[in-house]
């Protein structure tokens, strides 16, 4: 089997990095292509993948099949409008968020669940003192996050809170005694990096509708508030109480890394789409 991936390297930490990176460690054959390159694109491959990186000015030729799309932006509606468009020509369509789904769904798309994961390489536990109280890698975002990031700061200064190079995330996180996430989607991709560097993980949740299906259970391998109120009184308890955040991030972190990798998610993309070993000990193409 051979696949052709596609989306833009103009980010390092860009998801379809990610997905190369899965389908190296997973012993696929593939080749990268720019979008710009489509052009040079030809039937050769068993498998044509589209990752989601917002440019979407050159559509992948109808005549190759079959072709895959991840779907990452559709909260985004100038960007969603951009998938939607795309989406109508792919024989699969995935995307990492429910909303997502529902919003394909409304027009006549199906497309399937799979969330998003960690890459080993990048997001991992290091050797380190926790010495951060709160730890945040990201932007400060619309309303209300950037107010809640900013109360944090005030309330926890021994903590970080703010942007950094994607490389120095694992750093992080592996001195944080509590990783912060915060969306309204239910994207996961932060609780992730979060958990595979080990700390524990507190995140907004109003509803557990996908991470429950993922294997995570509240208490057991994170905590989650629905308030600001909670959320204060959540950070203060396990900052008191460190024998119970530490067990609790060891759970989320020994799940993480063995169920939700990014060769998880692109061997499940592949099986999706039709490429299925005969015996789970054979290789996934062959």
């Amino acid at each position: 089997m051979k696949i052709a991936i596609i989306f833009n390297k103009i980010r390092e930490d860009t998801t379809g990095i990610y997905f190369e990176r899965a389908l190296s460690s997973l012993g696929a054959e593939y080749d990268h292509f720019w979008p710009r390159d489509l052009a040079l694109l030809d039937k050769k491959y068993d498998l044509y993948f589209r990752v989601d990186d917002s440019h979407f000015d050159i559509a992948v030729p109808a005549s190759l099949k079959p072709k895959a799309l991840w779907a990452n932006d559709t909260h985004i509606p100038s960007t969603f409008r951009k998938l939607l468009r795309e989406a109508r020509g792919y024989d699969f369509v995935f995307c990492p968020l429910m909303q997502g789904v529902r919003q394909f769904a409304r027009h006549g798309i199906k497309a399937i669940w799979m969330s998003q994961g960690c890459d080993l390489q990048i997001h991992k536990r290091l050797n380190l003192d926790r010495d951060y109280d709160i730890g945040f890698v990201g932007t400060d975002g619309g309303v209300p996050r950037k107010f809640i990031l900013q109360e944090l700061r005030e309330r926890y200064p021994a903590s970080y809170i703010g942007l950094a190079p994607y490389l120095k995330m694992s750093e992080i996180y592996s001195r944080s005694k509590i990783g912060f996430s915060y969306t309204s989607q239910q994207d996961m991709m932060r609780s992730y990096e979060i958990m595979s560097c080990g700390a524990f993980l507190l995140m907004y949740l109003t509803s557990d509708e996908n991470i429950s299906r993922l294997g995570y259970r509240e208490g057991v391998h994170y905590a989650r508030f629905g308030s600001l109120s909670e959320m204060f009184q959540k950070i203060d308890y396990y900052l008191r109480h460190e024998e119970e955040r530490r067990a609790i991030a060891e759970e989320g972190y020994r799940l993480t890394i063995t169920a939700h990798r990014y060769e998880d998610r692109m061997r499940g993309m592949l099986q999706a789409a039709g490429f299925r070993p005969e015996s789970s000990k054979e290789p996934l193409w062959h």
